[in-house]
């Protein structure tokens, strides 16, 4: 099907359910204060990010893995829905204010990434889906790699208390990660981790 299809099935996708767009030409979008590639929310209205400004491995990357939270928003999964309680309040939510040093109990952080994890490595499956049935000129081992460091990274946040948008960037990083998704990702791999301590700074 190819890219044009897979940029107007997002845009229709995007349109039919209420979900604002927003694509920028600029090569990072800042979230609460952090940049980042892109992002999808639904509060305080659904929208969707994506920062174009990089070449088109990476702009397009982002998009479908954010293409695919928005899905799992409209789909209402259970990795989505799962940390919402009755009253509203949403157990991920102390993860960013904590990251810029608010404080929350070891147990809230624990909680909120590990529901973090969760969300995210199902969005990433759904990513590698959906560039196999597009066609999409990505590599799907590259994804993957990449996909599961921004997985593993998540415990290593829970160490450091630091948000690292350029992990990406760094080949001796995401090179180190598995190939293929893994049964349990309750530990970062070791080749990884040495990875992280190495070159994450």
């Amino acid at each position: 099907m190819g890219i044009g299809t897979f940029l107007q099935d997002v845009l229709n996708t995007a349109r039919t359910n209420r979900v604002h767009i927003r694509l920028s030409p600029n090569d990072h979008i800042k979230s609460d204060g952090a940049k980042c590639g892109g992002y999808f929310t639904e509060y305080p209205y659904p929208l969707l990010t994506c920062a174009m400004g990089r070449d088109q491995e990476r702009w397009l990357s982002i998009l479908v893995h954010e293409s695919c939270h928005m899905d799992q928003w409209i789909e209402q999964t259970p990795s989505w829905t799962n940390s919402i309680l009755k009253d509203g309040s949403d157990l991920t939510e102390p993860f960013w204010p904590w990251l810029k040093g608010e404080e929350y109990t070891t147990k809230e952080i624990r909680v909120a990434i590990d529901l973090l994890l969760k969300v995210e490595l199902d969005c990433e499956k759904r990513s590698v889906a959906k560039i196999k049935r597009y066609g999409l000129d990505l590599d799907i081992t590259t994804y993957i790699q990449k996909a599961n460091t921004y997985v593993f990274l998540y415990h290593y946040m829970r160490d450091t208390r630091k948000w690292y948008p350029t992990v990406y960037d760094v080949d001796l990083i995401w090179t180190k990660a598995p190939k293929v998704f893994v049964h349990d990702y309750s530990k970062i791999p070791e080749k990884l981790h040495t990875a992280f301590r190495k070159h994450l700074k």
